[in-house]
């Protein structure tokens, strides 16, 4: 999980930084989404098998 959050920063925070300079680099939201997205399935899947043990 540690690394989904660090690669949402990563991708984040040149998007805050120089967007104003660069638009396209506004792109980099793509795969910083993905990581949300990935993060979310994480917590799904280890709560499903928690349920799953009980």
């Amino acid at each position: 999980m540690w690394l989904t959050i660090v690669l949402s920063f990563g991708f984040y925070i040149p998007v805050v930084l120089w967007a104003d300079i660069y638009p396209m680099i506004g792109l980099l939201m793509m795969p910083k989404t993905c990581a949300y997205v990935w993060t979310v399935l994480i917590g799904y899947n280890s709560m499903k098998k928690a349920l799953v043990k009980n």
